[in-house]
């Protein structure tokens, strides 16, 4: 089941007790983390971003914050993702919405995140 059904399932047992349950899914943040990849796997990457850029962690922990706040008091089983490209989004524990990301067929393609 992964993440989401542990969002989906999360939120419908903690609910009762009113505790929210989210998940965050960034795409690629400039931190030391991406040093092991090199500077043209990150580039290649980026190509994937729909900004064409790389996140800051300020603006994940302003999603984390948001989702931690009263203001986000009505969101649960919400897998939000941040400067990425998500195939699924659930909010509120609905069924979601499917979106289909295709990638180009390419001969011996090899994902930019794979380091082999």
């Amino acid at each position: 089941m992964g993440v989401a059904g542990d969002d989906q399932s999360g939120s419908i047992d903690l609910a009762p007790r009113k505790i929210r349950v989210n998940s965050v899914h960034p795409g690629p943040i400039d931190t030391e983390m991406l040093c092991i990849r090199t500077p043209e796997q990150n580039r290649q990457r980026l190509q994937l971003v729909p900004m064409k850029r790389m996140g800051t962690a300020e603006e994940v922990a302003s999603l984390v914050l948001f989702l931690l706040s009263d203001e986000s008091g009505y969101t649960t089983a919400a897998e939000v993702a941040i400067g990425n490209r998500q195939r699924r989004i659930t909010v509120n524990g609905s069924a979601g919405a499917r979106v289909r990301v295709r990638k180009p067929a390419r001969k011996n393609f090899r994902h930019p995140d794979r380091i082999e």
